[in-house]
């Protein structure tokens, strides 16, 4: 059966939005986190204005999870793979930081690094592939709702979970997982019933929604610039965070598809810069060890040092990414596929003895 090429205006919005990450990350980690040394400025303009893609940023990865794996089945292999270089990644970061370079190292770190998965060192993969495990339910549960069951189920879990937690409230289940769960809905939402929206072919309409969006998030970054703290611009930014994602992902969508090779292969490593930069050695190293951001805060080139530390660090990423792809990733396959056998068998063995232990409980 002849391969399907990939739509690579899918593939770009993965390499923006992992750009968008970055920035975010520049900014949260490198600023907004030292806020009690930030003074108001116009710097804090630009840092809002380009700080705002995070959680944008994970909700189109999740809005493009639910498109895709709504009518398909979970490749676990693929799984398998993202988790062994979730484990790759992990182990030779901590190796050079604490072996290399010789930082200091506790037991505690040991084992935070050795099972990454378990500690959440990168809480965005890690939370990944224990919400795939999943899919194979929440698919069943979506495919019995009505369409008008499955968009009140959407507002619901949006208020409950989105829009009552900025404002203090409990709803006693919180964290990333239901983040993904909630995106999750939304893009398979697009899949099955988008068609029925009345502009969602509309490029214009679209168009028009991300220039509103962005309007809001520079009314709200006016307010750190002015009195130099995050309070409504973090509020702002997480509750429309979902509105962008969708209106980002759409525009993606209705864009004439195309192929390009070089955009799909940077796209192939998106998860694999996600891995790098945002491990926390890593992070602490790049934003706060050299050439902290905050030492360029006042500056007036401080949008330029932004600019030239994201795309740095998003090219370096890249580079090792394509490295491991074509020297180490090819090991890890055949190594799968060699055990891949093996381990259906146990885990159909364990079914049958499960199965055997229900039927005499």
């Amino acid at each position: 059966m002849e391969k399907r090429e990939r739509n690579s205006s899918i593939e770009l919005l993965r390499v923006i939005t992992i750009i968008w990450i970055i920035f975010h990350h520049f900014n949260v980690h490198g600023v907004w986190e030292m806020q009690d040394t930030v003074f108001p400025g116009w710097q804090l303009f630009v840092s809002g204005m380009t700080g705002w893609g995070g959680g944008v940023g994970n909700d189109i990865f999740m809005i493009i999870t639910g498109y895709f794996m709504i009518t398909s089945k979970v490749h676990w292999k693929r799984i398998v793979m993202l988790l062994l270089t979730m484990f790759f990644y992990s182990w030779i970061i901590a190796g050079f930081f604490y072996g290399v370079i010789g930082w200091p190292l506790t037991a505690k770190e040991i084992s935070k690094y050795a099972v990454p998965i378990w500690s959440g060192v990168n809480w965005f993969v890690g939370c990944y592939i224990v919400f795939v495990c999943f899919v194979p339910f929440v698919n069943l549960f979506i495919q019995k709702m009505t369409e008008r069951q499955y968009v009140s189920f959407m507002i619901l879990f949006y208020i409950m979970f989105r829009v009552i937690p900025r404002f203090s409230g409990e709803t006693y289940l919180s964290g990333g997982f239901v983040q993904f769960f909630i995106m999750y809905l939304v893009g398979a939402y697009i899949r099955l019933y988008g068609n029925k929206l009345r502009n969602f072919h509309n490029m214009k309409f679209w168009r028009r929604c991300f220039l509103g969006g962005l309007l809001f998030i520079g009314i709200a970054s006016v307010v750190p610039s002015v009195f130099g703290h995050w309070g409504p611009y973090n509020k702002i930014a997480y509750l429309i965070s979902p509105f962008m994602a969708v209106i980002c992902f759409m525009l993606a969508l209705c864009h004439k598809p195309f192929s390009s090779k070089i955009i799909n292969g940077m796209a192939g490593s998106v998860l694999g810069i996600y891995l790098i930069h945002d491990n926390p050695l890593v992070r602490k190293f790049i934003w706060t060890v050299w050439s902290p951001n905050l030492d360029y805060l006042d500056t007036w080139y401080f949008p330029l040092f932004m600019i030239g530390k994201v795309a740095l660090v998003f090219l370096v990423c890249l580079g090792i990414d394509q490295l491991r792809l074509h020297f180490v990733e090819p090991y890890m396959k055949r190594y799968v596929d060699a055990q891949w056998p093996k381990w259906e068998q146990k885990l159909d063995a364990y079914k049958v003895r499960m199965n055997q232990y229900l039927m005499k409980m």
